[in-house]
Parts: structure tokens; C-alpha cells; sequence
């Protein structure tokens, strides 16, 4: 038996305009180099899984050309070689990626499945990012969460979705940075990455970690989050609470490692040692368990990468 499924005749590739302006550099016989870019990018016929009117294909969604969006910004790279001598050389690099993108255009056929006529909390709409939160705005009595108490930012008396609002922060970062350096004396080596993501939001809301609550006519499982909010229930204006979106920029070191070099131990035989540990701390404010585990989706969702310890020695004849 065979089920008729969705369909769209008029599928087209997304397509992609770019102008990008770049120089590389190099300084004090090239001690520092690196290079800047500028670039704008135009994307048409943008895909995305929308949701379309009952009766109108054999689904309830479907892949469309839905929207243009622009991308503009700055790509630079910095490598520096502070130190080189014959016993101890140090070298550093850093580089920053700054991105500034919005729908600049979003059919109207399609709005009703990823725009502000949505029901999702991440929406798509004109001259905002990609995955931007449309959220109420929760109120506050004394600095606490009021429960279920929504701003009426129409005023008519009734708390609804058009009361939600376009909040202008999304879940991918605006900069994207990263920095490495390794140091060299004699017959030892050290070195660290790490990276940060600044500007990108996730709406945490941990239903999955839950108490038992006792005392009520009917017990409830609740977030933890209780012990903060005091909320006794899980109604649905909650469920776009601006109260629950977090600023989850953050700074990891992903990598540090020490090494030696043994030189020859037998005959043609060579041998160096190197220890690593991998993932080793992260700084942010975000409450969840990895604000990049997450990355561009706005939800927390999985859990955080383990820390991971290592210890290599490599023979070489």
C-alpha cells in the first residue's frame, strides 16, 4: 500500500551572491601576518520547512523557497612570533569573524509557517536574523517572575500572540572568536586553544530535570527552577516567557598540552611523550549544561561535551 506525501513542483536551489574585499599583511619580515575581510552576502530562494494550510499538499509542512536574507561582515586573522631564538620561540594567533545578517525579504504566502503569525518560538521575519525569539514579556513584582502574567502590549484586556514581540536576539552569535599560542624551549613544547561565541541566545527551560512537589490536590512534576520562580504549573504563556531566554556568550578553553622530546634513546631509535587535556573549562553566564550544544538551534538540548584527558608516546626508528 502506497500513501500519497508532499510535493512542491516549484523547488528551487537556494542561490548566493557574494562580494568579498580582502588584503593580506605582513610586518617586521613577517614576525606578524594575517589578513582582513569585508564581505556581503546575498542569499535568494532561501529554504525552509514551513508549515502550510491544511488541504493544500498531502502534509502539514513543506520544503520552500521562503524568504532572501543578506549577510554582511568581518573576517580578520593575526599571527605574531614574539620570541624566536635558538632555545625558545613563541608564536600566537587570533582571529575574529563578525557577522551581521537579516531577512531582507520573506513571501507572504509563507509567513503563516515561520513568521510572526507562527506558533514556534523561533521566527523568521524582515530585518531580523535568522532565528530570532518571539517572546511575551514576562512581568515582574520586586525583581520575581510573576506567574502566567504576560504584558498586554496591545492593551486590549486579554493576554494573547499578539502580544508577543520580536525580541532582536537570536540564537547564532554575533562574533566568533578564536585564539591559540605554543611555546617552544629547547627539547619542551606548550600550547592552548580556545574560542568564545558572543552575543548568541538559547531559551532554557529545564522541564527535564524535575521534583516531586507534595502538598497539592494532584502532586505535579515541575522544573527545578521552582526553587527560583515559585511556579506551581507549566501553562502555556510560560512556554514563550522571555524570562527563560539567556544570554549564552561564552568563553572555552578547548585544548592545553605539554610535550618533550626525548632525541635518539636507542640507536635509530627516537621518542617524545606529549600530554593533553581536552575541553578543559568554560566561562559564561549561561545556566544550562554547554551554551554550543545548542549552537544556532536556541534550545538546550543535549548535554555538555566531557572533558577529556590523554597521554601519547611516540616512537619513531
Amino acid at each position: 500500500m502506497s500513501y500519497p506525501g508532499t510535493y512542491n513542483p516549484n523547488l528551487k536551489w537556494e542561490q548566493t551572491a557574494t562580494t568579498d574585499l580582502g588584503f593580506d599583511y605582513g610586518f617586521l619580515k613577517n614576525r606578524i601576518t594575517g589578513s582582513l575581510d569585508l564581505f556581503y552576502k546575498k542569499t535568494t530562494n532561501l529554504l525552509n520547512e514551513t508549515t502550510i494550510p491544511l488541504g493544500v499538499n498531502f502534509g502539514s509542512s513543506l520544503l520552500l523557497n521562503i524568504a532572501s536574507m543578506e549577510n554582511k561582515g568581518i573576517e580578520w586573522n593575526i599571527k605574531a612570533i614574539p620570541v624566536q631564538t635558538k632555545n625558545l620561540s613563541w608564536e600566537m594567533a587570533f582571529n575574529l569573524s563578525y557577522i551581521n545578517s537579516k531577512i531582507s525579504h520573506l513571501n507572504n504566502v509563507s509567513d503563516s509557517g515561520v513568521g510572526l503569525f507562527s506558533d514556534q518560538t523561533l521566527v523568521n521575519t524582515v530585518g531580523y536574523s535568522r532565528n530570532t525569539f518571539y517572546l511575551y514579556h514576562q512581568v515582574y513584582d520586586s525583581g520575581s517572575p510573576l506567574e502566567d502574567v504576560m504584558l498586554d502590549v496591545n492593551k486590549d484586556g486579554i493576554i494573547s500572540a499578539s502580544d508577543r514581540y520580536v525580541t532582536g536576539k537570536s540564537a547564532a552569535p554575533k562574533y566568533i572568536l578564536g585564539y591559540s599560542t605554543s611555546l617552544n624551549y629547547k627539547k619542551w613544547q606548550f600550547g592552548i586553544s580556545m574560542h568564545a561565541n558572543l552575543g548568541q541566545y538559547i531559551f532554557y527551560k529545564p522541564i527535564e530535570n524535575t521534583i516531586a512537589i507534595t502538598g497539592w490536590d494532584v502532586s505535579e512534576n515541575l522544573s527545578t527552577l521552582y526553587y527560583k520562580t515559585g511556579f506551581s504549573k507549566n501553562d502555556q504563556f510560560e512556554n514563550y516567557s522571555d524570562f527563560y531566554l539567556q544570554n549564552a556568550s561564552f568563553l572555552k578553553l578547548d585544548n592545553i598540552y605539554a610535550g618533550y622530546d626525548f632525541g635518539k634513546v636507542f640507536k635509530d631509535w627516537t621518542m617524545s611523550i606529549r600530554a593533553s587535556v581536552q575541553h578543559v573549562f568554560t566561562v559564561t553566564n549561561f545556566t544550562g549544561q554547554d551554551p554550543e550544544a545548542s549552537y544556532n538551534s536556541g534550545y538546550q538540548n543535549t548535554y555538555n561535551v566531557p572533558r577529556i584527558y590523554a597521554v601519547g608516546i611516540n616512537l619513531h626508528f
